[in-house]
């Protein structure tokens, strides 16, 4: 199901994550539990509120047995994508394990960070079109891309680490353990993105 809430302040927005994102967690008010979610607020606040401060937000969640994924609706503007994109992300801090009901792990808050770092810095290309995200239950977190002929699966499994797997036009490439330590992207996998 989707919600739709436009945030016109700080205020808003941190109402906003307080009552979406979260609140079911029987951790509510566990110490790491509350600087996790205020680092949620101020990452996004950080990448977003620089721009403008008026952000609507838009998240649509669809669930099975074996990942959660977000359809990007194509009448959302760019930066709205990339805001749903990064929340998907953020709200699986929030999984236990068994969170599909057939053992499937929750992804650990470094894997999750490195993910949002990895959007935030293809955001600033504009030739980059913001991801479709997916969690496999074996906690992987993967940011997919199809357009026409290509398709781009980006793959973190470890904290700064990712795969990706290119097909375009019959050519198909692939790399395993790219390090992202430094944030910097692999120029094959930047080339095709940037399509």
């Amino acid at each position: 199901m989707g919600c739709a809430t436009a945030i016109r302040s700080s205020h808003d927005f941190s109402q906003y994550v307080s009552l979406n994102i979260g609140l079911t967690s029987t951790t509510e008010h566990n110490s790491a539990y509350i600087q996790t979610k205020s680092k949620l607020i101020n990452s996004i606040k950080d990448i977003f509120y620089g721009k403008t401060n008026w952000v609507p937000i838009s998240i649509d969640t669809l669930s099975s047995n074996k990942y959660i994924t977000v359809n990007s609706d194509v009448s959302k503007d760019r930066d709205e994508k990339y805001i749903t994109s990064i929340e998907t992300v953020y709200s699986f801090l929030y999984l236990s394990d068994n969170w599909d009901g057939y053992g499937g792990v929750s992804p650990q808050a470094g894997l999750i960070e490195s993910v949002v770092n990895f959007i935030s810095t293809i955001k600033n290309n504009s030739k980059i079109l913001p991801p479709k995200v997916m969690l496999s239950g074996d906690g992987e977190i993967s940011l997919l891309w199809q357009k026409g002929d290509l398709y781009i699966e980006i793959g973190f499994d470890d904290e700064n680490q990712y795969s990706f797997l290119v097909n375009h036009e019959n050519i198909t490439i692939g790399k395993d353990d790219c390090d992202f330590s430094s944030q910097k992207i692999d120029a094959e996998l930047l080339f095709y993105l940037r399509k």
